[in-house]
């Protein structure tokens, strides 16, 4: 999965916003993220997030596949401009700023599942090794987090061909969008998504007697896991 990035808004209708600040929290040994891979207690001084107009920003962890199924408790705050704004600390006495206190769950602080887990999608029509009319590919994709966008792409591979034509390396791939074959890699968005998905061929593919064809199915899930086959 890797680093994702956090964003929201902010606002104070007095002073201003001085800055946004977060703490991150891992439910499974109580541990509070110190930035990096660093893992400890709670900190005293929460780490500031980037502004940009009303809205802020902050990369997570590097998360990994050993952090899969974790969950995470994220709390944000905000300081306002009266006091010391070049303290760091919206919470610091010396500060002496006007900063929150109370957090509303999905509004100032949301739990959530690291999710790492590729998808998994296949190919289950057609079935067989050889076909003389293909009208249709299907498929399924499954996740635990829900299945967002299913693919297909169709590649005579390097034995690309046009239809009609002798073999051509600039044929090796069916693309959808362009309507034609081309030499670089692409996919194609299956027609029904989810699982069981379709991909209705079109009578324009033009299909020649005797190539071989590799169908690859793609999916993504709703955490933008990807993977092939």
């Amino acid at each position: 999965m890797g680093t994702t990035g956090f964003t929201g808004g902010h606002g104070d209708a007095t002073a201003g916003v001085n800055r946004v600040e977060y703490r991150l929290k891992r439910l499974s040994d109580g541990q509070y993220w110190q930035g990096g891979t660093t893992w400890g207690t709670e900190p005293t001084d929460w780490a500031d997030a980037t502004l940009n107009g009303n809205t802020f920003f902050f990369n997570s962890p590097n998360f990994t596949t050993s952090d899969n199924g974790i969950n995470y408790v994220l709390v944000v705050r905000a300081c306002d401009n009266a006091g010391d704004t070049a303290n760091s600390n919206c919470a610091a006495g010396a500060k002496d700023s006007n900063y929150q206190t109370q957090f509303d769950v999905t509004v100032n602080s949301v739990t959530f599942t690291v999710d790492t887990t590729n998808p998994l999608s296949g190919v289950t029509s057609p079935a067989g090794a050889q076909t003389n009319l293909l009208t249709s590919i299907v498929g399924t994709a499954t996740d635990s987090n829900n299945i967002s966008r299913t693919e297909v792409q169709i590649s005579s591979k390097s034995a690309g061909t046009c239809q009609g034509g002798a073999p051509d390396a600039s044929c090796r791939y069916w693309s959808h969008y362009q309507n034609a074959w081309i030499e670089t890699s692409t996919f194609t968005m299956t027609s029904i998504q989810g699982s069981p998905w379709t991909y209705n061929v079109p009578g324009t593919i033009g299909l020649v007697d005797g190539i071989s064809y590799t169908l690859v199915p793609r999916a993504r899930d709703n955490v933008m896991n990807l993977a092939e086959g």
